[in-house]
């Protein structure tokens, strides 16, 4: 036995220093109790980096926040009081305040309003409108600052919408109310003071009971730093990390996230994106963000909806569960359709991709079915049939499949689209501004998605075109966990220098060396 153990020692030195390839095979240990049991074990082939990522400490830059005083207000401001250019006062319609109404608005009409706040501070914002169309949308922009929109709940009614917690300074305020697709009528604003919302802290719990230990330690960390500290993050359009680059080259840091796209495996064999985040996680040291755009299924065109029909996959058969073979013959049998066989080929085909970061032991924040609301996407053209897709992919990734090591992300963007709660772990918004609007905090979004998510998940921008403003985070009480800048335009045209056309370099500098956000740098001397 004594033998046996000193050549057993000997195979365990020697493994060290060579290669396992990927297969099954039959391992030998030496128990506790000195027993030399035989197990089977698959050896998995560990990821080498062909790259890595020096990271270099920073001068953080302070932040600072503006005064935040709960001081009594309230002004009422009739639309007949304010300047009409381009609009008309009418009195027809009963059931307005003061002595009428605007109305007359067109595509992008606007009304103009002034406040004088008397301190720095939160205010709610009531306009008060009358819906001629039950699609009539409406706009609120504060000092240059797009707050949100407003939409009837019915038609040929009096209606308000309120505005909660929006930050205006101390005097005279410009606030806007913009028709973005035609008539409707302004009776009024109101303003009144507002107190700050707390942000309750999330527990690191994960939605799949099973989830890997480095899954768990990276929600520890997320949730850990929650309403404390902002995380970084950048799309990169290729394998090559030209953004990551480019950021580290003009604000002497690298992002803490880099986010990749899992969608040219269905259609590319030449695909290196997971050998890509795979340097990033082992080389660097990073966190991993994958995202899917799902190309049509059936032509691998594009992922815009299309001749592809969602709801024809939708079936009450649970094949969450069953092998390729089973799958195949199910639809060999037409017990299944082909949009459902395509589907879930797809799924697979995915899954075995992400194998490599589930073996590396790399968690991955994965956002699927991104932007489900928008109906743009081929999945989110039936709310129904999007659940059930969902529903699928949880099940066959996390069960079927075995990639415990995700992080999921949801970002249907609407409560008409929210998942279960045991199927998701983050929520998230994607925010795109027109180039001459300031990103600010996005403060009424991200309080609408706490609301939606019931308060219990971490809140997070998933994709942007302009930094967010971490100052404006803090004085607002509205911290997103992490942001995802889109490449393209919004950060480079070419990949080598900075575009000016939505974010600046002081821009850049400001966040990528706030002493409130999380770079690579800080990530990995945590």
């Amino acid at each position: 036995m004594r033998k046996i153990a000193c050549i057993l020692l000997i195979l365990l030195m020697l493994s060290g220093c060579t290669k396992i390839s990927k297969s099954d095979k039959n391992l030998i240990v030496i128990t506790s109790d000195g027993e030399i049991p035989v197990v089977t074990q698959t050896a998995v082939e560990r990821y080498v980096p062909s790259r890595s990522f020096g990271v270099v400490p920073k001068t953080p830059i302070p932040l600072e926040t503006e005064s935040a005083t709960v001081t009594e207000f309230e002004d009422r401001q009739e639309a007949e009081y304010q300047g009409l250019a381009g609009l008309k006062l009418s009195d027809e319609i009963d059931g307005y305040s003061g002595y009428g109404y605007a109305t007359g608005f067109k595509e992008r009409s606007k009304l103009n309003f002034s406040v004088n706040a008397p301190v720095d501070g939160h205010y709610n914002i009531t306009v008060a409108f009358y819906g001629l169309k039950s699609d009539a949308k409406g706009q609120v922009i504060v000092n240059n600052i797009v707050v949100g929109d407003f939409t009837p709940t019915a038609p040929n009614k009096y209606l308000t919408a309120t505005f909660f917690e929006i930050y205006l300074e101390s005097g005279f305020n410009d606030i806007i109310i913009m028709s973005l697709n035609g008539d409707m009528n302004i009776d009024y604003i109101e303003v009144t003071d507002s107190a700050l919302t707390e942000i309750k802290n999330i527990t690191p719990t994960l939605s799949n009971p099973n989830a890997s230990t480095e899954a768990k330690d990276l929600m520890k960390y997320l949730c850990d730093n929650y309403g404390k500290k902002v995380i970084t993050g950048q799309y990169v359009s290729s394998e090559k990390n030209l953004e990551l680059d480019l950021l580290k080259k003009e604000t002497t840091q690298y992002p803490a996230i880099r986010f990749g796209d899992m969608g040219e495996y269905t259609f590319k064999t030449d695909c290196k994106e997971v050998e890509s985040a795979l340097d990033w996680a082992l080389g660097g040291g990073g966190i991993v963000g994958e995202m899917w755009y799902w190309v049509n299924p059936a032509e691998a065109g594009t992922p815009y909806t299309s001749d592809f029909k969602l709801a024809n996959a939708v079936t009450d058969t649970d094949i969450s569960q069953y092998t390729s073979d089973e799958i195949e013959a199910l639809y060999a049998e037409n017990k299944i359709s082909k949009e459902a066989y395509l589907i879930i080929s797809d799924i697979d085909i995915i899954s075995e991709k992400m194998y490599k970061f589930r073996d590396n032991n790399v968690p991955v924040l994965w956002r699927p079915l991104h932007e489900a609301s928008g109906d743009w996407f081929w999945w989110g053209a039936d709310k129904d049939a999007y659940l059930w897709l969902w529903n699928l992919m949880y099940k066959r990734m996390t069960e079927y499949h075995k990639l415990n090591n995700l992080i999921w992300i949801w970002n249907g963007q609407s409560k008409n689209f929210i998942v279960p709660s045991n199927q998701y772990d983050i929520g998230s918004a994607d925010i795109y501004l027109r180039n001459e609007t300031e990103f600010s905090s996005r403060s009424v979004l991200f309080k609408w998605l706490n609301r939606t998510t019931s308060q219990q998940k971490l809140l997070a921008v998933s994709e942007c075109g302009d930094l967010p403003n971490i100052n404006d985070m803090f004085r607002d009480n509205a911290v997103w966990s992490f942001f995802g800048l889109w490449y393209g335009e919004y950060i480079s045209t070419d990949g080598y220098t900075l575009s000016p056309a939505y974010n600046s370099l002081e821009e850049f500098n400001a966040v990528y060396n706030s002493e409130k956000s999380i770079t690579l740098y800080d990530y990995v001397n945590r």
